[in-house]
Formats: C-alpha cells, sequence, structure tokens
C-alpha cells in the first residue's frame, strides 16, 4: 500500500549505501535513442531528451484535461484529536475545527485558519492547541477557545524565553485548561503520537496566553497524559518515577502546576502515556511498551482522586512483542467506570508524526480489551458500543456501533487517497482510504468489497484481470487468485528459491497471464561504482540475478516452479506489467527493462532517475520534480512511445493526498490501462479517463462510502 506521510512532519527517506554487497552487475549507462518530435518541442517537450534518453519518443504536446467540480460533502477530513462536547462532537484536523450533532455522520466546519491537534474541555466552555497557518510548514503556536463549541476565536500565545529557548505549546502537545477566563490554570504536556518528544511539560496561569516550562520537581520525559479535575483545583500528569519498578506514574498538583508530588500508588513498571478522570474521584491511567521492545499495555484506576491505584491490566513483554491489542496505550477515552476506548500504539521517540493507533475497547472497566483493528490517531467514545476514531494523516474517519466489531468511514471526496487501482476490460479495482471497491462495468458503478478482500485476505495489493480476474498478493510470497470476479479464492505460494527471498512485484494480464517478481532489495550501482568496490575488496564480484522472474497461466493459481534469473536488479516494491509475451519492469537503476518474449531475453530503455515511474501494459507514468506529469504511451510494443504533458494545476479538483494535506500531483498510482488506448489515472476520490492514448482525459467522481 501506498504510504502517506502528514504535510508538517515529514520523513526523509534513507539514502542507501553504495558499497553495499547487493550492487548490481549491470550499469545504469544511457542508450542513444535520439527523441522524436511530432510538434516543435517548446515548454516541456524540451525535456525530453534527458527525461527518457533510451526511448523512442515523440512528444504528443500538453494533454487536454477536462475537470469535473466535485461533489458537496459532510464528511470530516479525519481527526487529530476528538471530542464529545454533550449532545455534539468536535474533532481538531489540520484543515480546522469540525462539528457534528448527529453522531459523527455529517460534519461542519466550526474554524478555519487553524490546525488544530488537541481538544479539552475548559471549565464551562472549550479549547484547542494548534497552529496557525504557515508558508511551508506550520504557522505561530496559538489557543482556540469556545464557549459553546459552535463559535471561537484564536488567541495569540506569547512566548516565554528560557535558557533552552522559547516555550510555546501548539501542534504535538496535549492540553488541559481549568476554564477560559484570564485566571485559569493550564498544563500542556508533549504527546508521544506526535513525534515530538522529548519537549518539557508547561504550564500556564493566565488561561493559555503565556506558558513557562514546570518545576524540578517533575522529572522530564515520557509525558503525553494530562487531566484536570474539581474545576481545575487538582492537575495530574503521567512521568517517570525513580527505579524500574515505577517507569510510569502520576504526578499531582494542587497549585496550578508550580509544585507537584507524586502518587506512589500509581506507579508501574511501564510508562504510563494516557490519563483520564471522569469526575474529581474516579480516574483512569493507561501506557505500555512498543512493540519495538517486545510490547506491553498496562491499565490502572483510582476511586478517591488519585491517592490510590489498582493495576486493572499488565500484560507480558515477551507474549510475541506487538500484537496490536498489547503494545502501550497512547489515548484513552472512558465513557463510564465499566466501559471505554483506547488507542495501542503511537510514536517510538524520535519519530516523524503523527503515528497513529490500533483502536481497542473494555466493557469491564478496563481488566480486558478487545482489539477492533480499526486505526486511529484520535479517539472519541460515545457510548458503550458508539465511538469515532479520526486518521488525519488519512483524512478519513470512522464510526462504529456495535462495539468496534465494524466500522463506517467518510472522507470528503478530495482527500480520498487511492493506494491501489487496477483495470482490464470492464472489470476494475480500487483500494482507497474509505475501503476496497470492484466495478464490473467499466467504473460505471461500484461495490464495496472489504468483506471480499481486506476482510479475508490482508494483501499489500490487489490486481484485475479479464475476464472477472483478480490476483492479491503480499511480500511474503503468498497469492490469492480468483477467476470469477471475487466469488471463490485459490491461495498459492510463489517458489523461494533462496528462502528468504520477497515478492517484489506481480502484474495480472489477460487470458490467465501472470507474473511475479521475486528475490531481496538490489541497488543501483554505476560501474564506476562497481569497480571501486573491486578495488575495495580484491576478488569481489557483484552479484547477478538479484532477481527472479515468475510466470502463471492460470491468473496465479500455479507457477513455473524453476523461475527465469533477471539479469537486472529490483527495488522492492517496484511497477510490473504483462501483456501476452510482453513483460515490462522498472529496475533498481529506474530503467524500463522490456521482454518480449516472455523474459527470456531483455532490452533496458534509460529513464533519468530524477523521475518516479510506473509501468503498466503499454503506459508508462512519470511524475516530475516540479508537480507535473509524463504520460506515455505506446502503440507497437514499446518500440516507440508517445508522450502528453500534464499539467499538475489541471487537476485542482482531485489532488492526491499527504495526510490531509493536498499535493499538486494528478495521481499518486500512476496509470493504469483498460484497453488498447484507454487508461485510468486515480486522483483523489475522481478517476481521470482517456481513450485516445493519452492525449485528452475527463475527470469523474464516483459514488464512494459516505460522501456527505
Amino acid at each position: 500500500m501506498s504510504t502517506y506521510i502528514r504535510g508538517h512532519a515529514r520523513a526523509g527517506l534513507a539514502a542507501f549505501a553504495v558499497m553495499a554487497l547487493t550492487l548490481v552487475a549491470a550499469g545504469c549507462g544511457d542508450s542513444s535513442r535520439s527523441v522524436q518530435a511530432s510538434v516543435p518541442l517548446s515548454g516541456p517537450g524540451r525535456q525530453l531528451h534527458r527525461l527518457f534518453p533510451g526511448l523512442h519518443v515523440r512528444y504528443g504536446g500538453v494533454a487536454s484535461l477536462a475537470s469535473a467540480t466535485p461533489p458537496a460533502s459532510a464528511a470530516s477530513p479525519g481527526a487529530n484529536d476528538l471530542l464529545a462536547a454533550g449532545p455534539a462532537t468536535l474533532a481538531a484536523t489540520d484543515l480546522g475545527i469540525f462539528g457534528s450533532t448527529d453522531g459523527g455522520t455529517s460534519w461542519r466546519r466550526m474554524l478555519s485558519g487553524f490546525a488544530g491537534w488537541s481538544l479539552t474541555r475548559a471549565g464551562g466552555g472549550y479549547a484547542a492547541i494548534g497552529n496557525l497557518p504557515g508558508k511551508v510548514n506550520l504557522g505561530p503556536p496559538v489557543l482556540a477557545v469556545s464557549r459553546d463549541g459552535v463559535r471561537w476565536r484564536i488567541k495569540r500565545i506569547t512566548a516565554v524565553r528560557s535558557q533552552t529557548g522559547s516555550l510555546v505549546p501548539g501542534s504535538g502537545y496535549r492540553l488541559a485548561l481549568s476554564g477560559l477566563g484570564p485566571r485559569a490554570t493550564g498544563i500542556a504536556v508533549p504527546d508521544i503520537t506526535s513525534g515530538f518528544l522529548p519537549a518539557p511539560v508547561l504550564r500556564s496561569s493566565d488561561g493559555g496566553l503565556t506558558w513557562r516550562r514546570v518545576g524540578r520537581d517533575l522529572p522530564q520525559g515520557g509525558f503525553s497524559g494530562v487531566a484536570v479535575t474539581g474545576g481545575g483545583q487538582a492537575a495530574f500528569v503521567t512521568a517517570p518515577g525513580h527505579g524500574a519498578s515505577c517507569a510510569g506514574a502520576v504526578y499531582r498538583s494542587a497549585d496550578g502546576g508550580a509544585t507537584w508530588s507524586l502518587l506512589p500508588a500509581s506507579c508501574e513498571p511501564y510508562p504510563l502515556m494516557a490519563l483520564q478522570f471522569i469526575d474529581a474521584r474516579h480516574g483512569f491511567a493507561a501506557g505500555g511498551l512498543s512493540f519495538k521492545v517486545g510490547g506491553g499495555a498496562v491499565v490502572e484506576s483510582t476511586s478517591d482522586g488519585g491517592r490510590t491505584w489498582r493495576t486493572l491490566l499488565r500484560t507480558r513483554t515477551d507474549n510475541g512483542g506487538g500484537s496490536p491489542s498489547t503494545v502501550g496505550y497512547v489515548r484513552l477515552d472512558m465513557v463510564s467506570a465499566r466501559a471505554g476506548w483506547a488507542l495501542a500504539g503511537g510514536c517510538e521517540i524520535g519519530e516523524n508524526g503523527p503515528c497513529d493507533g490500533t483502536v481497542v475497547v473494555t466493557a469491564d472497566g478496563g481488566h480486558h480489551w478487545t482489539y477492533t483493528g480499526q486505526d486511529a490517531t484520535g479517539i472519541a467514545g460515545l457510548g458503550p458500543r458508539v465511538a469515532l476514531a479520526g486518521d488525519d494523516r488519512m483524512a478519513t474517519l470512522g464510526r462504529t456501533a456495535d462495539g468496534g466489531r465494524t466500522w463506517s468511514e467518510q472522507s470528503p471526496p478530495r482527500w480520498i487517497a487511492t493506494s491501489a487501482f487496477s483495470g482490464a476490460g470492464a472489470t476494475d479495482v480500487w483500494a482507497t482510504s474509505l475501503g476496497d471497491f470492484v466495478s464490473a462495468s467499466a467504473g460505471s458503478a461500484w461495490v464495496r468489497a472489504d468483506q471480499l478482500m481486506s476482510g479475508r485476505y490482508a494483501y499489500e495489493s490487489w490486481l484485475a484481470g479479464s475476464p472477472h480476474r483478480l490476483l492479491g498478493y503480499t511480500e511474503a510470497m503468498r497469492v490469492v487468485s480468483s477467476a470469477d470476479g471475487g466469488q471463490t479464492f485459490t491461495t498459492s505460494r510463489v517458489p523461494d528459491n533462496n528462502g528468504d527471498d520477497i515478492l517484489q512485484a506481480a502484474a495480472l494480464g489477460t487470458g490467465g497471464r501472470a507474473i511475479a517478481v521475486t528475490g531481496s532489495d538490489a541497488q543501483c550501482a554505476s560501474q564506476a561504482q562497481i569497480k571501486r568496490t573491486e578495488k575495495l575488496k580484491p576478488g569481489w564480484k557483484p552479484p547477478s540475478g538479484a532477481s527472479t522472474l515468475f510466470t502463471s497461466t492460470d491468473g496465479g493459481t500455479h507457477w513455473n516452479s524453476a523461475g527465469f534469473v533477471l539479469p537486472f536488479g529490483v527495488q522492492s516494491p517496484t511497477s510490473a506489467t504483462v501483456n501476452g509475451p510482453l513483460i515490462a519492469i522498472i529496475d533498481a537503476c529506474n530503467r524500463l527493462q522490456l521482454s518480449t518474449d516472455g523474459g527470456l531475453r531483455w532490452h533496458a530503455e534509460a529513464i533519468a532517475k530524477t523521475l518516479s515511474c510506473t509501468v503498466s501494459a503499454l503506459w508508462l507514468s512519470c511524475q516530475a520534480g516540479n508537480g507535473g506529469f509524463w504520460v506515455l504511451h505506446s502503440a507497437d510494443r514499446g518500440a516507440t512511445w508517445t508522450a502528453f504533458w500534464l499539467r499538475a494545476a489541471a487537476a485542482a479538483n482531485g489532488m492526491s493526498v499527504i495526510g490531509s494535506t493536498p499535493w499538486p500531483t494528478i495521481t499518486p498510482g500512476g496509470v493504469f490501462p483498460t484497453g488498447p488506448a484507454a487508461a485510468v489515472m486515480p486522483a483523489g476520490g475522481s478517476l481521470w479517463r482517456t481513450t485516445d492514448g493519452g492525449r485528452s482525459w475527463r475527470q469523474s467522481w464516483p459514488a464512494l462510502g459516505r460522501l456527505g
């Protein structure tokens, strides 16, 4: 599946070591084919000679794009935090604060121009902490306040200088306020789901307008739980205690956070990361360990305002390490002393966030928790069986009314994310952030297929072939195929010659033709790099045959046992396609590898390394660094290509998604053929279709899930 990273905290891709022992024997030299132009090379066409030096390509000009207005929507664009506010529900998102009065079915934006992170009740009203929009990332941190949850106003936060710099809470902090007045006290703690740890705990004595670091009697590190009770008379946070038996504890303050005292009975051997009081006497704390250190969950409760605590749940750390139901709990929302919801997961320290968790639910006061399988960054319990789970990274919001067994998801059409698309003839498969869908009518109508696909088989991607064929696969070499549109399935495995191979790519063509590429990840190396390695390591020779091609003639039910050793390496995941005896693969050197005899002989076509390309049948789709998109189509088995330039701005109604921030590209997934000159590009919740080899495209907005 495609991965989407939050706009204001994106992680960079790790650099690959050029001297690794997985260097590919073949170099990445460009062939000398010339670029042919059908029109004078001007504008984008001038780049063709350096972008596609190995292809015999002609410039077809700028493609014509006919956009369509997205349908109106009352869906929520995900949520960083959710809060049940009496009969209403509030959602803090990167696009503002949204409110719902019908249990999360429909939403209305209450505040725009504000990227909200954390929500809290504040005396007789509500408050949210976040940031103003910025030109590049996030702007200045601000506080949003409301008496009724409908009308909001933004207050600037004043930075208080210290020896460690400005101390201003914003996105990445959780907040508790005693009220909205100028004398209200507040506590802000770094949120583990943001990945911003370590950061100081801050306090305010003027309603959240200015902040300063808490005193030395509160240890630093490991925070994310905060609560106030009794109208702000008492404040609580989670923090480390002393010694291995008190890795996590609850601290209490009776003076607005000026001084703190540890509550000894709250000590747990795991960190505590979530805290909630449902009234002045009854509270819950939860936490645990990440999957990287074996996993472990802990939940405790108090019924006397925090003086004494009782451990309700503590899992072992050697129980398989990292089951979603036994990693640390980072969010907690109890709706009563017996029923409640939590999120298990969150970020590792130092990671970029937000990092989601998996929703778990309890019906016996926290002694036992049930794993629901729903991922989220924010959770709100509306009752013992009803809850909302928001995921701001994917701009989705899920709702359950049966205790977490099933979830319905929504997202504004523009922010629907595509993770996979495949089409052949009249059969299309579309995997989105709202779920998986299948069409048997060339996209005119879609049927939800979650129970058929994701519900039954947790596969990395799904492929469609004609007639009525489906193929799903994972890196673990497991394949499931269907010849009747998903009514029945056959499970098989691609041969593993080395014992530790992964399935790097798969493709499904017409007539039951299928291919699978296996092996370990290869790295691209030039001849100069290979010579340097040989000089440093006398006798060393670069490995060949880093990947193996397996073929099938029955849609993936059976695979040839030997396979063809490929003369090039492949990075996982990569793009591959099969169309009769024609096979195309993007290799580790970003070259288009073509075979016209079923994989026996190969010819490499150079593509600029600045392009990110996918191949599907005889279509190439390449993302350019300036946000535009190249689409190339071949009508003669790859001998010649026609290139069309697609302007990014023309797809303003259907941008792809990174978190909930529109990203100016035509499509996140590439071009997918549905006929000899017909293809589809998914973009947001829309589909762009062409029937003339890519010269013109028309946008439509299919009805998927709940759109409003």
